[in-house]
């Protein structure tokens, strides 16, 4: 953490809350991790998105996959994806709880502290920071994991509490869609004290106010930053204590550096068998 307070270069990833790192997604974080290798003023915060649900299909939070010490692919099912279900939030579930000896022994640390956790989602990151500190795609002395849900309870408080202090955060957090949490699912609210998650275009702006030098993404978020920055920019001239505007880095599509980890020719055929791609769980067994 006093790393994080006194870094003079922040780059901020977005993932979501899952046990699976699949690829292309993985090398987000050794994106930033090489720059980090490169530039040693560089401090990376990992922002995870706890407010998703069953019904994502890029990280897949239901399952976890993974290949057993004999090299078979694994489903472990956590959670019922049903058409009732599926929508619940990944962190109104109670955390994980698995027997170990049925995972890869070098996974039974993770999964052993992950079991400690408050909720699922807090389970699941974990098992993030675990595999990708394990596998090297992120540094630990300079990598901190912080659920989205903490960061908007942080800034909450600040705009509740000091107005006067922090007209900006006031000022967006008074103009954002919000939403709530209702037992087990997300429903509208118009009392943004109370919500649990806003607007992706908010969500990403109340990253600002820790005055990172880049939030790092793919095509899409390319695609919407022209209009987080037009908002953002409104609030500038509306207040006395503009927030200053990162960079947008976009990590290449391109990615060399994932080259060494690529499945073994048994394990393609499994994953393919499967419909899913390769992640950093079994990039980790295999190599």
């Amino acid at each position: 953490m006093k790393r994080f307070l006194c870094a003079k270069k922040i780059f901020v990833t977005l993932p979501h809350a899952s046990p699976n790192i699949f690829f292309p997604r993985a090398g987000v974080s050794k994106f930033v991790t090489d720059k980090q290798k490169e530039d040693h003023e560089i401090f990376h915060l990992r922002v995870v998105l706890t407010h998703t649900n069953f019904s994502d299909l890029g990280w897949r939070p239901y399952s976890w996959w993974y290949l057993n010490e004999e090299g078979v692919l694994i489903k472990q099912s956590i959670f019922s994806r049903n058409k009732k279900k599926k929508h619940y939030i990944i962190s109104s579930q109670p955390p994980l709880l698995l027997d170990k000896q049925y995972y890869p022994s070098v996974l039974g640390h993770g999964i052993q502290l992950a079991q400690y956790a408050d909720n699922l989602a807090l389970s699941y990151i974990i098992l993030q920071a675990f595999q990708e500190q394990l596998s090297g795609f992120s540094l630990a002395a300079r990598t901190l994991y912080l659920p989205l849900d903490i960061l908007i309870l942080l800034m909450q408080t600040l705009a509740r509490q000091q107005p006067g202090v922090h007209p900006w955060l006031l000022n967006l957090l008074t103009h954002a869609q919000s939403r709530k949490l209702n037992e087990y699912q997300l429903e509208d609210t118009h009392q943004w004290e109370n919500a649990y998650v806003y607007d992706n275009y908010t969500n990403i702006s109340l990253l600002f106010p820790l005055a990172p030098t880049a939030i790092v993404g793919g095509i899409k978020m390319q695609r919407y930053w022209p209009d987080i920055i037009d908002s953002v920019s409104i609030i500038n001239e509306k207040t006395t204590t503009p927030c200053p505007i990162p960079q947008c880095l976009a990590f290449p599509q391109c990615q060399e550096y994932l080259l060494p980890y690529r499945p073994k020719q048994e394990t393609l055929r499994q994953i393919q068998m499967a419909d899913i791609e390769y992640s950093l769980a079994m990039a980790i067994t295999e190599y």
